[in-house]
């Protein structure tokens, strides 16, 4: 394991390994170049051994995979603990079941509870509100029986979220605030694109919310789809963590200072040395595995309170 990410960074420029850049290359070839990316980083340490399902779920925005993996099937099916949902990063445009595989494997076996991935669906492809509303769906899925038979307890639900999938979780948490349907009991938030697009935001960034968003794109008539453009009241308790090389440490920071002023419980880390995306490399780079560490162990405390939400 490398002890910073520079080190790590010297080495990959040593290998023919790069990550795709949708701005240089086609969209196909860009999901590509990202996937055979992350799966390399992925490989670089053993996987944990745990059990696996693949779940087609039919949600409000066409059907949407889920993958199940639990760090001790016996426990969990007898005794079903706090669910983590897994929201991928990948600005929207990129990422899969696998690329993410490790990540979840490595909070299933760190924390003793199931982890449920959610596929949602790319953009352009697909733009807001279909990731959101198939994170919605997944939520009230995990309180069916079906979700119960594999050791899930949607009562107890813990968003997961990187990047886009933290942005997701937040604006699924926001819509079932103010629709009346079940909050998630606890969030696990790493660097959430959180402001939307803004005089701050990189070439890169605006590229990402304009597939996003589409025809919303420039003038936000879609405020829904950006967190700190809505109420933070009333929220669940929240662990937020960002690298402080990380482009979006101005979106966490005033995602952070708006929940403190709404009253929602917020612990919020921030990790030098780590640029955006840190999460992917966790198990090449010391400081980076650190911070998800210390992320599984929110969710341990969360899993553990006393605490249900109705």
């Amino acid at each position: 394991m490398y002890k910073s990410y520079d080190a790590f960074c010297d080495a990959m420029k040593q290998s023919s390994i790069a990550p795709g850049n949708p701005m240089a290359q086609s969209l196909e070839t860009a999901r590509s170049h990202q996937r055979a990316y992350l799966l390399a980083i992925g490989k670089l340490s053993p996987k944990p051994l745990v059990e696996v399902n693949d779940v087609k779920l039919a949600s409000a925005r066409d059907e949407v995979c889920l993958r199940i993996l639990r760090p001790d099937a016996v426990a969990t099916r007898s005794k079903p603990m706090a669910t983590v949902v897994l929201v991928r990063g990948g600005g929207w445009w990129s990422g899969t079941l696998d690329t993410h595989d490790r990540t979840a494997r490595e909070i299933a076996v760190q924390t003793g509870c199931p982890v449920c991935m959610v596929d949602y669906h790319h953009a352009p492809e697909a733009q807001f509100p279909t990731q959101r509303d198939q994170l919605i769906s997944t939520l009230s899925w995990l309180h069916s029986s079906e979700a119960g038979h594999l050791g899930l307890n949607g009562r107890r639900s813990i968003l997961f979220g990187e990047s886009a999938g933290a942005t997701l979780s937040l604006t699924a948490s926001q819509y079932c605030r103010d629709t009346g349907l079940p909050q998630p009991l606890a969030m696990v938030l790493f660097y959430p694109n959180a402001a939307g697009p803004n005089d701050r935001s990189s070439k890169y960034s605006h590229w990402v919310w304009e597939q996003y968003l589409g025809s919303s794109y420039g003038d936000i008539s879609k405020p829904e789809a950006v967190p700190l453009m809505n109420a933070m009241n009333d929220l669940c308790p929240i662990w937020l963590g960002v690298g402080e090389d990380d482009p979006l440490l101005f979106d966490a920071h005033a995602l952070h200072e708006k929940l403190t002023n709404a009253g929602v419980p917020c612990t919020y880390k921030r990790y030098p040395g780590l640029p955006h995306g840190f999460v992917g490399f966790s198990n090449a780079v010391k400081p980076a595995n650190d911070a998800l560490m210390d992320a599984c162990e929110a969710i341990r405390q969360f899993a553990s309170s006393d605490s249900i939400q109705p």
